[in-house]
């Protein structure tokens, strides 16, 4: 929650300074826009010395005009753990009785006496990921798909409404395309389109909330 919070926290930041940027910098933040654009098409492999230090040069000036990503960035190196992305997809599974989805909303919301909101939430764990390689973040998203289809089957024979497997579908696709926290092409690789364009009929039977 910390970390989702933080993140949050940075994006308004980075939102406002990159407003002020264009009104009363404007030449200037489309100059860095230019050269950004350019130095990532012409970005070798390997850099060398020199290019490191005209990166972070460049990056202190993306950072000052807001054009950045805080979601993206990298704060720390960790050593690489096989098994985390599993971990943290059960982890994941686990929370999702904590929350309910909220149709005035439109998204997860905590239940009464939990004290977890979902975009901090949200946030924090795919920034947790973006510190490790990508691989890590789409063994994740493969895992919690992996679950979802394998407990769609007693749902669809059953009838009955799964509550949390629909709040993790809802974290995913909130995820994807609301924070913008996980490439779409990699959800729809994982999952069939239609789970993820009709799962909200089944939340919708409820209460409203």
């Amino acid at each position: 929650m910390t970390i989702g919070q933080m993140t949050l926290l940075r994006r308004h930041i980075s939102h406002e300074l990159n407003k002020n940027a264009k009104f009363n910098g404007k030449h200037l933040a489309a100059a860095l826009r230019a050269l950004n654009d350019a130095t990532m098409l012409r970005m070798p492999e390997r850099t060398s010395q020199a290019e490191n230090e005209y990166l972070e040069r460049l990056a202190s000036h993306l950072k000052l005009c807001g054009i950045y990503d805080p979601l993206k960035q990298i704060y720390i190196q960790n050593p690489s753990s096989q098994n985390l992305p599993l971990f943290l997809a059960l982890s994941i599974i686990s929370t999702m009785p904590k929350f309910t989805y909220s149709r005035s909303v439109g998204c997860l919301v905590a239940k009464s006496k939990q004290t977890v909101d979902c975009v901090p939430f949200t946030y924090g764990v795919f920034v947790f990921l973006s510190q490790f390689h990508m691989d890590y973040t789409e063994d994740f998203i493969e895992s919690l798909c992996t679950y979802i289809k394998s407990a769609s089957f007693p749902v669809a024979q059953s009838g009955k409404v799964d509550v949390d497997l629909a709040n993790l579908l809802t974290f995913l696709d909130f995820a994807s395309i609301e924070l913008e926290c996980v490439d779409r092409e990699t959800l729809v690789k994982n999952l069939p389109e239609f789970i993820l364009t009709q799962y909200k009929d089944l939340l919708t039977l409820g209460p409203e909330k």
